[in-house]
């Protein structure tokens, strides 16, 4: 057997030289996995980069969108002032309508007058 020991000291060293690492079985599983999620770390750096990329692209999308978003809403709420003003003139002409309506004119208001019927409340000027 020392024989075989010689052997066996002379495949490691000359394996050391040929820079082979000799393992068992299960030694070997480990080794091939390790070199797998190796290898699966090199992909991910490799695509980090794109993915960084990507990533700026689609905040610099989201920025535009806010942008553009935040501008409708001025314009939504420049349709809301220009609805409550166009409300507001609407309850104006109403109102000198409904006084317009209760003016008498000079005819029917010396008749009324004759007639002894309290007048009704003339326009004023400015009104």
């Amino acid at each position: 057997m020392p024989n075989c020991t010689k052997t066996s000291d002379e495949v490691v060293q000359k394996a050391f030289r040929a820079k082979v690492i000799i393992v068992s079985p299960s030694l070997l599983m480990l080794a091939i996995q390790l070199m797998r999620q190796i290898q699966r770390d090199a992909r991910m750096r490799e695509a980090a980069d794109q993915i960084r990329d990507e990533v700026g692209r689609l905040m610099k999308d989201v920025s535009l969108l806010g942008d553009r978003i935040r501008k409708l809403q001025g314009h939504f709420n420049q349709s809301n002032e220009d609805i409550r003003q166009s409300i507001i003139s609407i309850e104006k002409i109403e109102g000198r309508g409904e006084r317009i309506q209760q003016v008498e004119f000079s005819a029917e208001a010396a008749a009324r007058e004759n007639a002894g019927v309290a007048p009704v409340r003339r326009l004023e000027a400015g009104e």
